[in-house]
């Protein structure tokens, strides 16, 4: 299947190594918004305008897939939103050792690092990255746009809504319901709700005035 990697920074870089080793898939080029083409080549395949980028290929027949990392969060949405916007095919990114149960309910525009689990009767939204060893457990449910770092820890029954950062060894208890535009440190332990956008650190976590 043909695909575009949409982005050109680190983590397309790192999106290519791993698409690269599923047969499934055959990477012909990049697109970036029309201020970061500054040349016909990324990582000797082309480079397209995003805006321009179905004057070259036939969009009905290729797949897309968004690498922005998580450094701007709202960069990374409303990116997602504009390429979902024009109609453009989205996948997602499944790496070697990952596991997600069949019963899961997922999304476009993920990706699931090398050994994530993702346990039954989970649902997951849109543009969310899930990197090494993350685990999501049963009958959790996720918005949009969201990351989790390694070794993130989401409890069963959890709801976790949009643009939301999970740091390293990060974990959130079950039955626990995470809002919208937070934060949770790296090795914090979430054991209540979060209704409130903010930084929230330490064990448990509180929010960082």
């Amino acid at each position: 299947m043909k695909t575009i990697i949409y982005g050109k920074g680190d983590f397309a870089k790192l999106v290519l190594h791993y698409i690269k080793s599923n047969p499934k898939y055959e990477v012909i080029g990049f697109c970036a918004d029309s201020a970061f083409v500054k040349s016909k080549k990324y990582l000797n395949y082309p480079l397209y305008d995003i805006d321009k980028v179905q004057n070259f290929i036939d969009t009905k027949e290729v797949r897309f897939f968004l690498a922005v990392g998580y450094s701007s969060m709202p960069a990374r949405e409303a990116m997602f939103k504009k390429i979902y916007n024009k109609g453009f095919k989205l996948i997602n990114i499944y790496c070697e050792n990952t596991f997600i149960d069949d019963s899961a309910e997922i999304g476009v525009n993920n990706i699931f690092m090398p050994k994530v689990l993702i346990e039954p009767f989970s649902k997951l939204g849109n543009n969310n990255i899930f990197w090494s060893n993350a685990l999501i457990c049963h009958d959790v449910e996720i918005g949009n746009n969201n990351f989790f770092a390694s070794n993130t820890v989401i409890g069963g029954f959890s709801k976790i809504g949009n643009n939301n950062f999970f740091g390293l060894s990060s974990t959130v208890i079950d039955n626990v319901t995470v809002g919208n535009n937070s934060v949770l440190g790296a090795m914090s332990l979430l054991l209540s709700t979060i209704d409130q956008p903010g930084k929230y650190l330490g064990i448990p976590a509180k929010a960082l005035k």
